[in-house]
C-alpha cells in the first residue's frame, strides 16, 4: 500500500514544480501555439499531443486513487509495484535534482556541469523514468503505449526547444557535441 501513497506523493511533487516554479520553454504548448509561423493543423496537432500526454500522465494517479480507495481489493505489493517505485522515485529525484540546478545557473546562461554534463536534458530523462515506473506498477498495455506516445510528443518538442537554444546561445552547438541528449547515446 506505501507504493500507492509513494505515487501520491511524486504526482504532488510534479503540481508542485509545474505550477508553483515552472521553467520558461520555448518549446512549451503554449509557446508553440503562439508561434505566429506555426500553421493551425500543425497548432492543432500540438494542442491535441498535449491533451493525450496529459490524459496518458494522469492516468497512474487516477489508477492510484481507485486502488486506495477500493476497499474490496486486497492489494498485495509485487515485485514489479517495488521496481517500478524505485524508478519512479529515481526519477522525480533526477528531475527535481536538474530543476534545482536550471533555476540557480540560467540568469548565466547555458548549465554544462554536474547531471548537465552527462545530458542535456535531465529534467525529460527524469520525466520519462518517472513515468516508466508507474507504467511498471500498473502494467497495462494502453500505459505502456501511452508511454510510447509521451515520449515521442516530449521528445519532438526537446528537439525544437534545441533549434532555439542554438540561435540563443551559439555555444549550445559545441555542448551538443560532448553531451547525449538523454545519456549514455547521443540519437539524432
Amino acid at each position: 500500500m506505501i507504493v500507492y501513497y509513494l505515487i501520491i506523493f511524486i504526482y504532488f511533487s510534479f503540481v508542485l514544480d509545474f505550477l508553483v516554479w515552472p521553467i520558461p520553454s520555448e518549446a512549451s504548448t503554449a509557446s508553440l501555439i503562439k508561434g505566429q509561423e506555426i500553421s493551425f493543423i500543425k497548432k492543432a496537432f500540438y494542442v491535441l499531443a498535449y491533451i493525450a500526454s496529459f490524459i496518458i500522465f494522469a492516468l497512474p494517479l487516477l489508477m492510484t486513487i481507485q486502488v486506495i480507495f477500493d476497499t474490496s481489493s486486497d492489494v498485495k505489493i509485487k515485485m514489479m509495484s517495488i521496481i517500478g517505485s524505485i524508478i519512479s522515485a529515481f526519477g522525480r529525484i533526477l528531475t527535481l535534482y536538474a530543476t534545482v540546478l536550471l533555476r540557480k545557473e540560467k540568469v548565466n546562461g547555458l548549465v554544462r556541469f554536474s547531471l548537465f554534463k552527462y545530458s542535456r536534458n535531465p529534467i525529460s530523462l527524469g520525466i520519462y523514468l518517472t513515468l516508466l515506473g508507474l507504467v511498471i506498477i500498473f502494467g497495462t498495455w494502453y500505459l505502456w503505449l501511452g508511454y510510447l506516445l509521451f515520449i515521442i510528443n516530449i521528445h519532438s518538442k526537446v528537439k525544437i526547444e534545441e533549434l532555439e537554444l542554438i540561435k540563443k546561445y551559439p555555444a549550445y552547438i559545441d555542448y551538443m557535441k560532448k553531451t547525449p541528449r538523454y545519456i549514455l547515446f547521443n540519437p539524432e
